[in-house]
C-alpha cells in the first residue's frame, strides 16, 4: 500500500515568507500537520514532538516542573529518531526555562549557551522560545556580552511581530534590570541596575503589557504586571507597584477560575501567589 508522507517544513517556509513583519502567523505548521494526519497521511512524527514540547510549556506555565521535564524527556526520545535541529533547539530553550524556574542556574546557563549557539537569527522558529529566561540565564552566568548580542540579533528578526516582540521586550527588561524577577524581598543587593536602567526596564515592560493585553494573552499579562510591580517598588513608586500587583492578582485569578482540575488550579494559584508575593490577592474570577 502506498503511503503519503507530509513535509511540514514547507508550511513553515510559507509562514516565514508571510509572517515577517506581520502579527498573523498563518499557515500554522501545527494545524497543517494535524489536518494532514486527520486526512490519512502517514509519518508525521513532528506532531508528537510538537505536542510534547507544547505540553512542557504548559506545565512550566502552571508551575508543574516535574511533568514539564517528563514531557521534555519524551520530546528528546522522539527527536533521537527524527533528528530535527529545530526541535532540538526548542527543547534546549525549554530545558533552560525549567532549570531557571527551579533555581538551577548553572544548568540554565549551560542550556542557554547551547541554545544560542544553535538558534537561527534568519528564520522564525516553529515554537515560541522563552526568550526572557534565555537572557536571564546568560546574565546570571555572567555572559552579559552574549546576552546582549543574542537579544540584538533576535530582535532584528522579531521586533515587528507583536507576539514575538513581547518576549523580546521582556528580555530587554532583564538586560536593563538583571534579576528583577527573582525576588519580592527587594533587597538592594539583588538589583544590580541603576535607577535609570530600571526606568528603561519599566518602559519595555509597559509596552509588553500593552501588547499582551491587546493580543489577549493573560498568561503573559499577569507575569509582566508582577515584574512591573517589583520594579516600581524598587524605584519607590508604591502606588504604581500596588496597582500592578493588583492587576497581576486579578488576571491570575481569572486564569485559575478557568482550570477545571482542582489540583492544577491550586498549584497555579500557589505559583502565582508565590511570584507576586505578599501583595497577592488572588480570587477565582470567572
Amino acid at each position: 500500500m502506498l503511503k503519503l508522507g507530509v513535509n511540514i517544513d514547507h508550511v513553515a517556509t510559507l509562514r516565514q515568507a508571510r509572517y515577517r513583519g506581520r502579527e498573523e502567523g498563518d499557515p500554522s505548521p501545527v494545524t497543517a500537520a494535524l489536518e494532514a494526519e486527520k486526512a490519512g497521511a502517514h509519518g508525521i512524527k513532528p506532531v508528537g514532538l510538537f505536542n510534547a514540547i507544547l505540553r512542557a510549556q504548559v506545565y512550566r506555565t502552571l508551575g508543574n516542573l516535574a511533568e514539564g521535564r517528563a514531557a521534555l524527556d519524551e520530546a528528546d526520545e522522539l527527536n533521537a529518531e527524527a533528528q530535527a535541529a529545530g526541535f532540538a533547539t526548542a527543547i534546549l530553550a525549554e530545558r533552560c526555562a525549567h532549570a531557571a524556574l527551579g533555581g538551577q542556574w548553572p544548568e540554565a546557563h549551560r542550556r542557554a549557551t547551547a541554545f544560542v549557539a544553535a538558534r537561527s537569527y534568519t528564520t522564525l522558529p516553529l515554537l515560541l522560545p522563552p526568550q526572557e529566561f534565555i537572557t536571564e540565564a546568560l546574565m546570571t552566568g555572567n555572559d552579559d556580552g552574549l546576552a546582549v548580542g543574542d537579544a540584538r540579533r533576535w530582535g532584528g528578526l522579531v521586533a515587528s511581530i507583536a507576539r514575538f516582540r513581547i518576549g523580546h521586550l521582556r528580555s530587554l527588561a532583564v538586560l536593563a534590570a538583571p534579576l528583577a524577577r527573582e525576588s519580592s524581598a527587594l533587597n538592594t543587593s539583588e538589583f544590580r541596575a541603576s535607577n535609570a536602567n530600571r526606568e528603561q526596564a519599566i518602559t519595555y515592560l509597559l509596552e509588553a503589557a500593552t501588547l499582551a493585553e491587546s493580543l489577549g494573552l493573560p498568561g503573559e499579562v499577569w507575569q509582566i504586571q508582577r515584574t512591573l510591580g517589583v520594579l516600581y517598588r524598587t524605584t519607590n513608586r508604591e502606588s504604581e507597584a500596588q496597582h500592578c500587583f493588583k492587576r497581576a492578582s486579578v488576571v491570575a485569578g481569572s486564569l485559575a477560575a478557568q482550570m477545571p482540575d482542582v489540583r492544577m488550579r491550586a498549584a497555579f494559584v500557589a505559583l502565582a501567589a508565590g511570584a507576586i508575593g505578599p501583595d497577592a490577592r488572588i480570587a477565582l474570577l470567572s
